[in-house]
């Protein structure tokens, strides 16, 4: 089985049980051929395939698809963004979040160095925030991203779910001593999503919050995290509620981010992280700086 995840027009990813059903059912002319990657995904009973099955899916974007242009910025040190999104979630502060995921992207040289950003957000959303309603995207650009035509990820999408998991509340059970204690195992099959009458965007994000999860196989308290919150918002959905946390609250009307994504401008010194949102992680900016100088006086020294 193939899964066909769509990223449609309108920035919703949606699920079909195959590349042939997807391509009859979505209406839109959809690009060929489909990117077809391989990841660790569910046996048979629903149990994880570490013993070495993979689930393939079939990625799908509309035919008129805008790449992203590139973007001629300075460059910062790459670990140093990440972390400054990381803790921009945590502390809450949706603009710095946006334009450190903004800049990561925009100075990114490599399909693999995109990749460490983005399999970092269901991370984010786990410690530190829920799932939000741009993550499914990122989660599928993630799956890609060593496989997409270079400008396919959108850093702008991918910013505004940055900011979005800043804005977001913890998810409750992330923070239950209760569920911590419970089994992260699935306890439904791909199979069973795709015959059930959910919506394809319902089903494309339980069955990528799956991946998410199976994306972090390799550290297994990360993925005890990531198996909480995909667990939540299952249950969620198998209840046929909204798949995000507190969907009556003022604050989802905060989780529009395009206007905040749109003030991003270019500095003078030519990167798109203003100084001001450095002092997140001001620190390990100034040590990075002073590392360099002092790099630079040692080259100077001319040898006895």
């Amino acid at each position: 089985m193939v899964t066909a995840f769509v990223l449609d027009r309108d920035y919703v990813v949606r699920a079909y049980a195959s590349e042939e059903e997807a391509r009859s059912k979505t209406g839109i002319q959809l690009s060929e051929p489909a990117t077809v990657v391989t990841a660790q995904g569910f046996a048979p009973n629903g149990t994880s395939t570490a013993q070495g099955l993979h689930a393939r899916y079939a990625l799908l974007l509309p035919a008129t698809y805008d790449r992203c242009a590139k973007l001629d910025v300075s460059h910062l040190d790459a670990s140093l963004l990440r972390t400054n999104v990381r803790k921009a979630v945590r502390r809450q502060l949706p603009h710095v979040a946006a334009e450190s995921a903004m800049q990561y992207l925009a100075q990114s040289s490599s399909r693999s160095e995109q990749a460490d950003l983005l399999k970092l957000l269901p991370i984010m959303a786990a410690e530190d925030a829920t799932a939000v309603p741009l993550l499914p995207v990122c989660i599928f650009f993630a799956l890609g991203a060593t496989e997409f035509e270079f400008g396919t990820i959108d850093r702008r999408i991918v910013a505004r779910c940055a900011a979005q998991l800043a804005l977001a509340p913890r998810e409750p059970s992330c923070v239950s001593k209760a569920a911590w204690s419970a089994e992260v195992n699935p306890t439904m099959t791909e199979k069973w999503w795709l015959e059930s009458d959910r919506s394809p965007e319902l089903k494309a994000t339980a069955l990528l919050m799956h991946a998410a999860f199976e994306l972090t196989w390799a550290v297994p308290h990360t993925q005890k995290w990531v198996g909480h919150l995909r667990n939540a918002v299952c249950a969620r959905i198998q209840r046929t509620e909204a798949p995000f946390v507190f969907p009556g609250d003022p604050r989802l009307a905060a989780y529009d981010t395009e206007e905040l994504v749109k003030r991003i401008r270019l500095q003078d010194d030519r990167t798109l992280l203003p100084l001001a949102s450095r002092q997140t992680c001001s620190c390990d900016f100034h040590n990075a700086s002073r590392k360099a100088s002092m790099l630079e006086e040692l080259r100077q020294v001319p040898e006895l």
